[in-house]
């Protein structure tokens, strides 16, 4: 028993002298580790402040998702109030990009002087369009949907696709109001 205790005493104190730095001060290697350590997050600061730079001064890319697939252009014409009481407008859909687009879903908003939505209605072409193709729609509100005297404006802020004949399809969400195109797997 007196030999077990003499043997643990005897490996707790080689422990304790050769623990390597345990003792509260650190080894040579360990000096190197730490300065090295407290340096590496100010070059870090110093490599993102050259890149903020270097992003200042570099040009933003002429063509965004947006720009790359706001390819529809809109004309909405006035076609009046007919014998029931249905305000039609006439909405033009030109393709104006180089890949066929179908499906094309405007988000046709009714405004008053204020600029306030007073009826939305959402015209959807069946039609595949080619680069270049027009196709026509109706909106249409009844006079059941919103006083047409306060009518002041009608907008296109908004519209939806899907992509034909490209590697893979795409329905594509264009917010022309925020310049924002959403792209998602069709």
């Amino acid at each position: 028993m007196k030999k077990l205790i003499i043997l643990t005493l005897f490996i707790f104190l080689i422990a304790v002298f050769c623990s390597c730095g345990v003792s509260g001060q650190p080894t040579a290697q360990e000096e190197q580790t730490t300065s090295a350590e407290e340096q590496e997050p100010v070059q870090e600061e110093e490599t993102e402040a050259e890149q903020d730079e270097q992003a200042e001064e570099t040009p933003a890319p002429s063509t965004s998702k947006f720009d790359q697939y706001n390819v529809i252009s809109f004309e909405a014409t006035n076609k009046g109030v007919d014998e029931w009481g249905f305000l039609t407008y006439d909405i033009k859909m030109t393709n104006n990009g180089d890949f066929a687009v179908t499906l094309v879903s405007p988000v046709v908003d009714f405004l008053d002087a204020d600029g306030n939505i007073l009826y939305t209605t959402y015209p959807q072409t069946q039609s595949n369009l080619k680069p270049g193709a027009s196709v026509s729609e109706e909106a249409i509100a009844s006079s059941d949907d919103f006083d047409f005297n306060l009518l002041s404006e009608v907008i296109i802020d908004n519209y939806s696709y899907y992509t034909v004949g490209l590697d893979k399809d795409y329905f594509l969400d264009i917010n022309t109001l925020a310049k924002r195109a959403d792209i998602y797997d069709a």
